[in-house]
């Protein structure tokens, strides 16, 4: 029989659509040892603090994936799935923190998976890069990863984030504006311009 074995890259991860991440993508990020600024690893359910740093600072990055319920070495290479015990109202309470603790909004991608051990799941949370940074956290400090730790932004780390943000908006606004006038609408009709 054979069996054709896919490498997963920490690209493919942070790329592929939620519905069709498995627990097997998971399995792959410990074959693979990834361990790089854009994943996080907690072996236990991470305090409210630590979530939100973690959260803030991939938004203001490129991105990243926290995974809850893996152990890693002391290089933060994921070694093993441990899992946390099984409760309802994960989701709920990730997004809650997330939501309520970083502005502007971000809105979490999360997956939970049931392991073989009894009562065990490990969690996904996947947080895309924003267009709309800086993201403050509720400490009021702007966050930003490296070599696996979420760190406060000095202030000029700020300035080139909203300023990049800013150039952002204004090329949006031009494109938008660009395409409304290529179009003609009669003015009893309201359409939108999807990119």
């Amino acid at each position: 029989v054979y069996k054709e074995t896919i490498t997963i890259s920490s690209n493919m991860i942070l790329l592929k659509p939620m519905d069709i991440i498995t627990l097997e993508d998971i399995k792959q990020l410990i074959t693979n040892q990834i361990s790089e600024n854009k994943f996080e690893y907690k072996s236990d359910f991470p305090l409210n603090n630590q979530i939100v740093k973690t959260c803030s600072a991939f938004a203001n990055t490129s991105g990243g994936v926290l995974i809850i319920g893996m152990k890693t070495d002391a290089a933060n290479k994921p070694i093993e799935i441990c899992g946390i015990p099984k409760q309802v109202g994960y989701e709920e309470r990730i997004t809650s923190i997330v939501e309520s603790n970083i502005t502007p909004l971000i809105i979490p991608e999360i997956k939970i998976f049931d392991l073989e051990q009894p009562d065990k799941v490990v969690i996904f949370v996947r947080i895309n890069e924003s267009f709309g940074k800086p993201h403050m956290a509720s400490d009021n400090k702007y966050y930003f990863g490296i070599n696996s730790q979420s760190l406060p932004m000095e202030h000029d780390q700020v300035r080139r984030l909203f300023e990049t943000s800013y150039e952002f908006e204004n090329k949006m606004t031009k494109e938008i504006d660009v395409r409304k006038s290529s179009i003609s609408v009669p003015e009893d009709k309201c359409y939108f311009i999807h990119f």
